[in-house]
């Protein structure tokens, strides 16, 4: 039975990491190198480009381990993160804690793209790298489903620090 979890992570993974993922309009998400825009909301796109460049712009991953950077405003909404770093649990293919912050990750943000309106810009690298940042729900014009999709994530991740200790996986919060 674990074989078979670990295979279909591994596939979701893979196909992430390939850009084999369907968009909900029916379009593919461009490889992770690139950076990936969605614009066609009501909110300036040059100063969401600008605020995407600037986020965690002074922060750098200094942790052993997964360090998770979540960007909240002033009224607690969480409106970005940026996920870096390798938990070191286990050999590659075999890091459960790995595989769980991927999928929580790469989950989130096909979800935010697949069942919700809302608009973001996300950088994912091969090695270990995503930043995501929704400038909508910065502002308090997001959507409930994403700011809930978020929500979850982060408990998510907070979890398996708390349970495998934050010398795997770090999160860290950057308030406005």
């Amino acid at each position: 039975m674990k074989s078979k979890i670990l295979l279909l992570v591994t596939v979701l993974i893979l196909s992430f990491v390939s850009g084999c993922v369907a968009n909900s309009d029916g379009t593919k998400t461009v490889s992770p190198t690139n950076t990936v825009t969605k614009v066609d909301y009501d909110y300036d796109e040059e100063k969401a480009k600008v605020e995407f460049e600037d986020l965690g712009k002074d922060h750098s991953n200094t942790s052993k381990g997964i360090e998770v950077v979540v960007f909240e405003n002033e009224k607690g909404i969480k409106y970005g993160f940026i996920v870096s770093g390798h938990s070191g649990y286990a050999d590659k293919g075999q890091d459960i804690i790995c595989s769980a912050v991927s999928i929580l990750v790469i989950n989130t943000i096909n979800s935010v793209d697949r069942y919700t309106t809302e608009k973001y810009i996300k950088d994912v690298k091969e090695d270990g790298y995503v930043k995501c940042y929704l400038p909508k729900l910065k502002y308090g014009r997001g959507s409930n489903e994403a700011e809930l999709l978020v929500k979850s994530m982060v408990s998510g991740l907070e979890d398996i620090q708390n349970s495998y200790g934050e010398e795997f996986v770090r999160v860290v919060y950057e308030k406005d």
